[in-house]
């Protein structure tokens, strides 16, 4: 009887432990490629659509994988640095940096909040991001997926209102030409491990 027990109590750590590990080797901490990853802000104005790329960003997150597959993202924060922002035409570059007060708040920042499998590689997202001093809590949708070489990709897009965010939406000429305060963001992020 009593070795009946201490078998079963072994058979239970061992299991435990196996599981255990499985978890700590599923999880992978992974960083932003900023040669690879794109964002794009889109706008309008009367005159024509503008857009704007982001040139410098970083960021991480901690992943969990089972069997190569994308399952849940416990933690991510991005930093896009604010004058990085750059479009054709340096005026619209400049007011955009006043609107954004990047003298006081020199990045853009999110901070995943939730991230959840809806389907195939489709996650939802929420997070808080942070322009000119605002925080915001924002909700989207992301397609997710493992490369080949093992780094994570995620692309997406979100429509925002400038006045969310108590940034005042750019001029030009003496404000004969006003940007719209909808924007686009679109984004593709390889992540490294």
């Amino acid at each position: 009887m009593y070795l009946k027990i201490i078998k079963r109590i072994t058979i239970l750590f061992v299991i435990v432990s196996v599981v255990y590990l499985q978890d700590v080797q599923a999880q992978h901490v992974y960083s932003l490629n900023n040669a690879k990853s794109k964002l794009v802000v889109k706008g309008t104005s009367t005159i024509h659509d503008w857009h704007m790329e982001v040139e410098k960003m970083k960021g991480t997150l901690r992943a969990d994988l089972i069997n190569n597959n994308l399952e849940n993202v416990t933690e991510s924060s991005i930093f896009i640095e604010a004058t990085s922002l750059k479009s054709d035409q340096s005026g619209l570059d400049k007011r955009a940096y006043d609107a954004l007060k990047t003298d006081s708040y020199s990045n853009i920042i999110f901070k995943l909040t939730e991230f959840k499998k809806s389907q195939n590689n489709l996650f939802h997202i929420r997070g808080k991001l942070i322009i000119a001093g605002v925080t915001r809590e924002i909700k989207f949708e992301v397609k997710g997926e493992m490369l080949n070489n093992g780094d994570l990709k995620f692309t997406g897009n979100k429509s925002l209102a400038m006045s969310d965010y108590n940034v005042e939406p750019p001029t030009l000429m003496f404000g004969s030409i006003t940007t719209g305060n909808k924007i686009n963001i679109s984004f593709t992020a390889i992540y490294e491990n």
